[in-house]
């Protein structure tokens, strides 16, 4: 998928509209529903000269700083401000303090946070607001402030792209060419020069692919000429490491042909001349768009792994559903199995795009299931052997992203970077079965992820189990541990009762 199939019709739809012809100040007390509704609108405002924001890039303070709110109240003399601050399921504070206020002190506290702002004049309300916010979990290094420009509603610009994805522990970074401006223009990108040298840095590997359906790429698949393009593309960049192979070759919307055409006519040629244009570069194929057994067993039999140095994969899930049903783990375990079958065994594969929206209409998705399914697929990822990528980490398009350019932090946000963080380092020792339905529990070295695919439901404890959700709140429990669509990372017990979780070893 890519932002760039919209029309600018369809674009200028979808973003907010500028302050000046926003609507009039919402006097609902729900202004916060505004934020989370499946349609785009304009954002409710406080009216009356106040203004309230955070000073903080992305609304999202580091983990440990103290959270507070700036107040500018050109008009509000004998005003007040009603704050309510709520997490996923709680409301954690109500605060008032004077419109004039400078400054409002928030609670203490890591997560992700929305708080209903409403300006009073004598107990009535007058106008009403929401902000986003969230703050950072020990242990994860996310400050969007420091990160490089080049902030877009459409996504970032690749250097910050890859900051981006280091700070909130993604190790894969996907980047397109543009063949038609490359063409216009034949030389090195900069912009990608620059984001290879920082992945390598920050330890975060940069994908690159050509061709997505786009006439010049196409009309040189037709002609022919297809493999001597990738040659001078890949020889004007030497900086990047890894070159990808067309866009969901499985889908008519970026390529025409079949699955026997993407392999003879674009993977076997681009792979040569990837090699032959830099032998130090690895090439990445594949790329199939969410779970079509179909396509990779033919891209097996007609040699696919054995072209490719890496596979790679868009394990997107129908209709955005849950990562271990509707796709994105059986679309990698048949991946896996079809690679080690026909030459490709022990090869990585690199999920270079997927990710779950986080308000399309008639989906059931919300903010919070990006939040679960993102940070879930990390962890079923990490199990499988499977290094994550995300789409659109940053933008407001289709509202992919985990943070949106205007509004701030998304729960995802701090989600994936809480539970990247808790998985550095640790080795995937494999899975626990508490013969509870639904419930799944990954094990780790010294810790395990557990957590629902069906409602919340009780776990049996052998002992007593201590860690923290994925928004950084403290969870204890000794005989019974609820679980819910979140997970839990959880420590306890010993090295011979490998947790605490009761069940067995599956």
């Amino acid at each position: 998928m890519t932002a760039g199939l919209l029309a600018a019709a369809t674009v200028a739809a979808l973003v907010p509209a500028p302050a000046a012809l926003a609507a009039p100040p919402a006097r609902s007390s729900d202004a916060c529903a505004v934020l989370e509704s499946t349609t785009r609108q304009a954002d409710p405002v406080l009216g009356g000269g106040v203004s309230v924001g955070t000073g903080r890039e992305g609304n999202l303070f580091p983990a440990g700083s103290r959270p507070s709110l700036q107040v500018t109240g050109l008009q509000a003399s004998g005003e007040t401000l009603h704050l309510t601050v709520r997490d996923r399921t709680t409301t954690v504070a109500q605060l008032d303090a004077p419109a004039s206020s400078t400054t409002v002190a928030l609670p203490s506290r890591p997560g992700w946070f929305k708080v209903l702002i409403q300006r009073r004049d004598a107990g009535i309300t007058v106008g009403s607001s929401c902000l986003w916010y969230g703050v950072g979990v020990a242990g994860t290094k996310v400050n969007l402030n420091s990160l490089p420009a080049g902030k877009d509603w459409g996504g970032p610009s690749a250097l910050r792209d890859v900051a981006l994805h280091a700070q909130l522990g993604f190790p894969i970074v996907r980047r397109q060419i543009n063949v038609e401006d490359f063409l216009a223009s034949p030389a090195a990108d900069v912009g990608l020069a620059a984001a290879s040298s920082l992945a390598h840095k920050l330890g975060v590997k940069l994908v690159v692919q050509i061709g997505q359906g786009g006439a010049a790429e196409t009309a040189a698949v037709a002609d022919g000429s297809w493999g001597a393009l990738v040659r001078r593309i890949v020889a004007a960049n030497p900086a990047v490491p890894y070159w990808e192979a067309w866009n969901e070759p499985n889908t008519s919307m970026f390529f025409s042909g079949t699955a026997r055409d993407y392999v003879t006519k674009v993977l076997a040629p681009f792979a040569a001349a990837v090699r032959a244009a830099d032998p130090r570069a690895a090439v990445v194929g594949g790329t199939a768009l969410a779970d079509d057994t179909e396509f990779w067993t033919t891209f097996g039999k007609l040699g696919g792994f054995r072209m490719v140095d890496v596979v790679g994969v868009h394990p997107y899930t129908w209709s955005w559903g849950a990562p271990e049903t509707e796709g994105l783990l059986s679309d990698l375990q048949s991946v896996r199995t079809l690679a080690n079958r026909y030459g490709g065994r022990g090869k990585p594969i690199f999920d270079t795009e997927s990710a779950f929206p986080s308000a399309w209409d008639g989906t059931g998705s919300t903010l919070w299931t990006q939040a679960d399914f993102d940070a879930r697929k990390i962890v079923l990822e990490r199990a499988l052997g499977v290094l994550s990528g995300q789409f659109e980490i940053e933008g407001g398009w289709q509202d992919w992203g985990v943070i949106d350019t205007a509004r701030g932090v998304k729960p995802a946000a701090i989600a994936v970077s809480t539970t990247s963080a808790r998985l550095a380092g640790r080795s995937f020792l494999g899975w626990w079965n508490t013969h509870v339905s639904g419930v799944r529990a990954a094990r780790f070295k010294g810790l395990t992820v557990v957590w629902s695919t069906s409602g919340t439901r009780s776990v049996r404890l052998k002992c007593t189990a201590s860690g923290s959700d994925a928004y950084g709140a403290g969870v204890k429990a000794h005989k019974r541990l609820t679980v819910g669509s979140s997970p839990l990372f959880i420590t306890g017990g010993t090295k011979k009762r490998a947790g605490c979780l009761a069940g067995t070893r599956s």
